[in-house]
């Protein structure tokens, strides 16, 4: 019997240590020390390595760290291996995932958990899984004449990685910001373009509802006309339709 008590006890400190490691994981997690976190949970795992927690949460510390992303997929799949039933573990997925800009992979991370439980947090994760994708898809400079209604002239839009939207009309180019809904169908695209005149204490004008879509034949655009609710089908004078590429080298 002096065996097995010796065994209990070492079992009871070792779970005790890989507690009180785990512990100082997420302490040094919340004071932003993240390398000092992965080490604590690294520590943990060594001595008690069935832990889905510290899985979960080393991959949320090597995501903050950056530069890690493959390590944190690599925990977030190991944490989903060990709790199936763990949502969390999805949406450390999903994270990784965008971080190596594998958005299809994301949002079947999201939809495998999504499965389990219809969790709100995980839906919302989707949604930006799905607005961050399409958000990637149209980055760069794309080129196109709007409606005979609208001036007919030649514009040029290039989305860039910030969210910042540079629109070039009739050789005048202002910066504003875009944001997209990826969760809508078709895809709602924002943008939001600063105005210079606008007298003191007159409130900014609204952003630009437009829908959106991408495909072979470009990007697909449709703004409002005469009015400002988003428009619902590609047609009328608030269409045009983007080829990639910039209006100088087109």
């Amino acid at each position: 019997q002096v065996p097995a008590v010796r065994l209990a006890s070492s079992q009871v400190a070792a779970a005790m240590s890989a507690a009180e490691k785990k512990d100082e994981g997420n302490a040094k997690f919340k004071a932003g020390d993240f390398q000092g976190a992965i080490n604590a949970y690294t520590e943990s795992l060594a001595i008690d390595p069935t832990q889905h927690l510290c899985f979960s949460n080393r991959s949320a510390s090597y995501l903050k760290l950056g530069n890690s992303a493959a390590e944190a997929l690599a925990d977030a799949q190991r944490c989903i291996e060990l709790a199936p039933q763990f949502l969390k573990g999805y949406s450390r997925e999903a994270a990784a995932l965008q971080a190596l800009r594998r958005y299809e992979d994301a949002a079947a991370a999201c939809e495998r958990g999504l499965n389990i439980d219809n969790d709100t947090a995980l839906r919302a994760i989707l949604a930006e899984v799905k607005s961050n994708h399409f958000a990637y898809q149209i980055k760069g400079c794309w080129h196109g004449q709007v409606t005979e209604a609208l001036g007919g002239y030649e514009q040029e839009m290039e989305f860039m990685e910030d969210t910042s939207v540079r629109v070039e009309v009739l050789g005048r180019s202002i910066v504003g910001r875009f944001w997209v809904d990826g969760g809508a169908e078709p895809k709602h695209l924002n943008i939001q373009i600063p105005m210079t005149d606008i007298p003191p204490g007159v409130p900014p004008p609204p952003p630009v509802p437009y829908i959106a879509k991408l495909d072979d034949q470009g990007l697909h655009l449709c703004c409002p006309y005469m009015q400002m609710e988003r428009p619902k089908e590609f047609s009328g004078p608030g269409f045009v339709l983007m080829k990639k590429g910039s209006l100088t080298k087109a």
